[in-house]
């Protein structure tokens, strides 16, 4: 089976980052370029709580829009507004002008040979500390009752639409349905991490058996359809938190109700998927997908790490899912280094595939969490005291003839001779060299070992640290496979 590359493109990331005035010729050429990268099928999103194309069953972004109506945005920042106001104005020229962008954007898909996919968000409660934002629709805004009430721990999410309400499902049906018998696309993603609240946070056994029947009705609808829909649901990262969250995904399996799963993160890259427990439940006939993001790690005070501009990360992500069993991965976010006024490499995307075999790589471990629901435990920041080793894991790809570089990054004093640190079955002893890279506001150091390439399994990895005299703490862990002509 081919190790396939989705590309995920969010509702208004080409309206605002196309210069005015947008036109089908611009659009198409914006989906060339993510075409030209490689990847095997694109997901179009056309909704957060709105549409971006003239849907007939639920609201657009535009609708009630006039020039210079200051409460149609409600009470967001200030600094938002120029985007959102382009945005709007993207959208409504284009449906003006006769163009239904959804349907515009799948064609392109085909004119680029590219899998035309479409990513509907399941819950999306982007400005939820913001009263009346132009982003909620009227149906949730006039429906109190249907909304949940999670605690705040929930995050955005927690004051999302209930599920457990039949009209709220046939709401998310109605788009759903709209969309299966109106245009041409293979692939149905139904994102449930945007946002990931579906429930009131008890009686699990009636949600699961709520959202089963639900991905049935889902199942049954594209069924009617002439032709074949792929139908790929992205959930949290462990089999356990989706479950919490009302996601059987053994009984979708055993049912045939879907034909792959992708998992994610809420808002960094997921280099501790739970691949091997999400394989027990969906056998090996099921694919499963593994979600990347923007931010691949974010140690305390140090700069963030973004994956869409470093090629080595994002090979080493793909080496380490592929070798986890995964069977793709698909590019969230990609675009949004763009925020950053960085473009994205779209180049390097053909690196995310096999084989990976000595090319250059790098791995890292989560250093943070946006959502604890989704998430799962991160192994980073971890206190070391002395005298009490502490294990960490991540996915490698194998390796043949190449040595690596394990970087541990961390705050505190400790003698080089006194850290030491064993790879698997290896004992690399202590660092071969250990550096100040930070002085303020808090002393940071980092240490260097050497592994064999003898070491590196393909698959799950795992490195044990142990300090003999002072505590430290210990923010980043990074293992780096250098290109073959720097190893001497």
């Amino acid at each position: 089976m081919r190790f396939r590359i989705f590309y995920n493109n969010d509702a208004d990331n080409l309206f605002s980052h196309i210069k005015e005035p947008i036109t089908p010729h611009t659009i198409s050429n914006a989906i060339a370029e993510i075409a030209r990268s490689g990847v095997d099928a694109l997901l179009i999103n056309p909704n957060m709580q709105r549409t971006n194309y003239p849907s007939r069953v639920w609201q657009t972004f535009w609708d009630g829009y006039k020039e210079n109506d200051k409460l149609f945005f409600g009470k967001i920042p200030q600094e938002y507004i120029p985007r959102r106001k382009k945005c709007i104005k993207q959208m409504k020229r284009l449906a003006d002008s006769g163009y239904d962008y959804l349907k515009h954007a799948l064609s392109c898909c085909r004119e680029t040979q590219v899998i035309p996919g479409v990513s509907i968000r399941m819950n999306d409660m982007h400005d939820a500390p913001w009263p009346g934002s132009n982003l909620y629709s009227n149906f949730y805004m006039n429906h109190h009752e249907l909304h949940l009430a999670n605690p705040s721990a929930c995050g955005w999410g927690a004051k999302g639409l209930n599920y457990r309400h039949k009209v709220v499902r046939n709401y998310y049906l109605s788009l759903i349905k709209e969309i299966a018998e109106n245009y041409d696309f293979e692939i149905l993603e139904l994102d449930f991490l945007r946002f990931q609240s579906y429930f009131p946070r008890n009686e699990y056994s009636l949600n699961t058996a709520i959202m089963t029947s639900f991905i049935s009705d889902i199942r049954k609808l594209l069924n009617k359809t002439k032709r074949k829909i792929e139908l790929i649901p992205r959930i949290s990262l462990s089999p356990s938190s989706a479950f919490e969250l009302g996601f059987d995904v053994k009984k979708w399996c055993k049912n045939g109700l879907v034909d792959g799963i992708t998992i994610g993160a809420f808002l960094q890259v997921p280099w501790n998927a739970h691949i091997d427990e999400y394989r027990e439940l969906t056998g090996n006939t099921i694919p499963i997908y593994v979600s990347t993001d923007l931010v691949a790690a974010k140690p305390e005070g140090l700069t963030e790490r973004l994956f869409p501009l470093e090629e080595e990360l994002m090979r080493g992500f793909a080496a380490g899912v592929h070798a986890a069993g995964a069977n793709g991965i698909s590019l969230f976010n990609f675009f949004s280094s763009r925020k950053y006024k960085k473009e994205p490499l779209f180049k390097s995307v053909p690196c995310m595939r096999p084989p990976f075999i000595a090319l250059p790589k790098k791995y890292l471990l989560n250093t943070h969490t946006s959502n604890g629901e989704t998430d799962g435990p991160i192994q980073l920041p971890q206190f070391l005291p002395p005298r009490q080793p502490k294990s960490f894991w991540l996915w490698m790809g194998g390796e043949k003839n190449v040595a690596a570089k394990t970087k541990i990054i961390f705050s505190g004093k400790i003698p080089k001779e006194t850290l030491r640190l064993n790879f698997n079955y290896f004992p690399a002893g202590h660092p071969s060299k250990v550096a100040i890279i930070k002085k303020k506001p808090t002393c940071l150091h980092m240490a260097e070992f050497e592994v064999p390439a003898s070491t590196i399994k393909n698959g799950k990895n795992k490195i044990i640290l142990r300090s003999e005299t002072n505590s430290i703490t210990v923010l980043s862990i990074e293992v780096i496979i250098p290109p073959i002509e720097k190893q001497a």
